[in-house]
């Protein structure tokens, strides 16, 4: 059952064209939502499955691998996205095109893509299309994956930014 669903729902990612080039402005907006959508319905997935299975048995960790596999997929989809266009901006491409390249960067298990897009983050940040919070919460979870301890600062805003990039060694001036 595992199998056949991850399958299928990576045949449906493929089906969808995330391979081609996405040369209109309404094809990124629709190629990001999708990636959205996906990440959305494993998910719920898991969490269906966890509700009716139950916490931690077979099934659910079943699901769990589901979630995983897919989670990776859509990791590079982003990563080659950001590579290729840059971050999208929140006027063009709608609050949900422009907030699904974070949320799947926070939360894939991928450190090295996270990494080397922080840098997108950063720029976007800069020009308004990521708010500062949602940088920061990045950030922060960055910072906790590296350091195995939670951020712990009395700093708000901008200067809770430099101090995090400071501690991840990300230096402004080579953004």
């Amino acid at each position: 059952m595992r199998l056949l669903f991850t399958l299928s729902l990576i045949l449906t990612l493929s089906g969808i064209g995330f391979a081609q080039p996405q040369n209109t402005l309404e094809q990124r907006i629709k190629y990001l939502n999708s990636i959205y959508n996906t990440y959305k319905a494993i998910n719920f997935y898991e969490d269906s499955v966890m509700v009716v299975s139950g916490f931690r048995s077979e099934e659910h960790l079943a699901a769990i691998d589901s979630l995983k596999q897919v989670d990776v997929v859509l990791t590079h989809r982003i990563d080659t996205y950001l590579n290729t266009y840059g971050y999208p901006e929140k006027e063009l491409y709608g609050e949900t095109a422009n907030q699904t390249p974070l949320l799947i960067l926070q939360q894939s298990a991928l450190y090295d893509v996270r990494k080397s897009q922080t840098k997108c983050l950063y720029k976007a940040y800069k020009k308004d299309d990521l708010e500062l919070s949602r940088l920061i919460g990045f950030l922060e979870s960055e910072y906790e994956y590296r350091f195995q301890k939670t951020y712990q600062s009395y700093l708000q805003d901008e200067p809770r930014l430099k101090d995090l990039m400071t501690a991840l060694e990300v230096k402004p001036s080579k953004l």
